[in-house]
């Protein structure tokens, strides 16, 4: 709780016996005709949130899968690439109970909190199913756990996956979350991703679009495959026929996050 007060209120002294007192309360002191907004709401915001970029350590083996609205695919990616790792740990929300299943050879870790930091060991590689973001600054103002959790992956991981569907709400939604992306400050590594990707008139649209937005960055495009996603690479490569463009485009996305 913060307690914002007049300096002709009370004495200093009192004051600090009460701060002393209530060690979990904060006290904002407000000068009588040197009122400050701006400095009063910047000073409130510390109090109530962390600053957005935060000093924390980035996790070395830590991918980040974030998506646009609309069910993109962003479970699915993030269970494609975790399988591309040995051992991969994946994590999600426990609130994410639609979630497509993941490969039998990686674990799943559902939290409820966002301690799970703590938890994490430095040699494992972890690929976060980090849900999706309307838009990048609003939701990091978002004091649910779902906004919380996309600001600490952002200070947290060492690569972020952002995935879009193929369609003309992806591409708008792509256009909003890079120009909000260029305003943090020391971001993640990140990847854009086009997923879903099909080949009409409609949608060769879309595909010179989305090659038009991410010139110059690092990208990948999908192409829509409702049995290579829903199957997960195995040891025996001698099964080519398995062995999709799906496939062969998420190894290479895997090859560049090594």
């Amino acid at each position: 709780m913060t307690i914002i007060y007049s300096t002709d209120l009370a004495d200093k002294s009192e004051i600090a016996r009460l701060s002393k007192s209530f060690s979990k309360l904060r006290f904002i002191p407000v000068i009588p005709n040197q009122f400050d907004a701006t400095e009063l709401i910047a000073s409130i915001s510390e109090s109530i949130r962390k600053p957005m970029v935060r000093g924390r350590d980035r996790l070395a083996n830590f991918i980040a899968v974030l998506g646009s609205p609309g069910s993109p695919g962003v479970s699915t990616i993030a269970n494609q690439v975790a399988a591309r790792f040995q051992g991969a740990q994946l994590i999600a929300l426990a609130s994410d109970t639609y979630r497509t299943a993941g490969s039998p050879a990686n674990k799943l870790m559902m939290i409820e909190e966002l301690n799970f930091l703590d938890k994490l060991l430095s040699d494992q590689r972890y690929v976060m199913d980090a849900g999706s973001t309307k838009a990048l600054t609003s939701t990091l103002t978002d004091r649910r756990i779902s906004g919380q959790l996309q600001d600490l992956v952002l200070g947290c991981a060492t690569r972020i996956i952002y995935v879009i569907r193929a369609d003309t709400g992806g591409i708008n939604y792509l256009a909003k979350f890079i120009a909000d992306y260029q305003n943090l400050i020391s971001p993640p590594a990140i990847t854009y991703l086009l997923n879903q990707q099909r080949f009409d008139s409609a949608a060769r649209l879309v595909n010179t679009q989305f090659l038009s937005i991410v010139n110059g960055k690092d990208h990948l495009q999908l192409p829509f495959d409702y049995r290579a996603a829903h199957r997960y690479p195995t040891s025996d490569r001698s099964k080519l026929f398995t062995y999709s463009t799906f496939s062969k485009q998420l190894d290479l996305l895997c090859k560049g996050l090594v």
